[in-house]
């Protein structure tokens, strides 16, 4: 029976450091690595997309922080106007 494959969907995709390849002959064997513990492992494919993905939420986390640094300021600024 075969295993089934895992899907490719952004919510379950981990970024990880590409493995090694471990030296194969068939299709088959070059899709798993071989980890030091002796267990069969998927070797992880990183596409530009997912690279793509994880810059664009770094932007909108950067942007969320400089919007909160900017509203402190601006907080500070006007709660004593006269200091």
């Amino acid at each position: 029976m075969e295993e089934p494959k895992p899907s490719h969907t952004m919510l379950n995709m981990a970024i990880q450091a590409p493995s090694p390849p471990t030296s194969t002959t068939s299709k088959e064997e070059a899709t798993v690595s071989r980890s030091p513990d002796g267990a069969d492992e998927p070797v992880p494919r990183l596409h530009a997309k997912t690279f793509l993905a994880v810059l664009a939420m770094n932007i909108a986390y950067f942007a969320t922080l400089v919007s909160l640094i900017g509203a402190g300021v601006v907080s500070g600024l006007s709660s004593n106007p006269f200091h």
